[in-house]
């Protein structure tokens, strides 16, 4: 039960941000099974819409 709410709990949160990301050793305290340890993996896993990479601008620079 414990389980489940944690794993809930973090895929709500990477819902609301999809840069979320979690280190699996930090989570270890609530796998116990291998149906949990593969959950964790799907939660952990970058989803495909999301794009991490910084625009930078070029300000000031006359063309």
């Amino acid at each position: 039960m414990e389980r489940d709410v944690t794993v809930n709990i973090i895929a709500q949160l990477q819902r609301l941000n999809l840069g979320l990301t979690l280190d699996p050793n930090m989570l270890r305290f609530t796998v116990g099974s291998p149906e949990d340890r593969a959950a964790l993996q799907l939660i952990n896993r970058p989803s495909v819409g999301c794009n991490n990479q910084v625009r930078t601008s070029k300000i000031g620079r006359n063309a």
